[in-house]
């Protein structure tokens, strides 16, 4: 999370985001935002894992989605500053956190307890 305010800073003091054309500002801006997702998704993520032992699975999405912030951090600094549309780490960044997302709510559905 203490990454998503020095990249945005980054944006608007040393690479000049705002003064770049349209489709480049927007690459930019858009990273910026998966950035913003995958940490709020870790912060989520760190909540949920209050006891162990972790299993599998909990061990398989924590994997993922530490895959997925370093592929959107490659994408942002990296992929972006290419302008091409066709962003392949990024779009692996983002189609990890969909799976992590599938993979934390079957986690809920089977770690559920029953009511009393």
């Amino acid at each position: 999370m203490t990454l998503f305010p020095l990249t945005g800073q980054y944006m608007a003091h040393i690479i000049a985001v705002p003064e770049m054309a349209d489709g480049q500002r927007m690459i930019y801006r858009s990273s910026h935002l998966y950035l913003l997702l995958i940490s709020v998704l870790h912060l989520a993520w760190a909540t949920a894992l209050v006891k162990p032992p972790f299993g599998l699975l909990q061990k398989g999405i924590s994997l993922l989605l530490t895959l997925s912030f370093i592929a959107l951090h490659y994408g942002f600094f990296i992929e972006a500053a290419s302008g091409d549309l066709e962003r392949l780490v990024t779009s692996l960044g983002l189609y990890g956190i969909f799976a992590a997302g599938v993979l934390m709510a079957i986690n809920l559905m089977t770690n559920r307890e029953p009511p009393k």
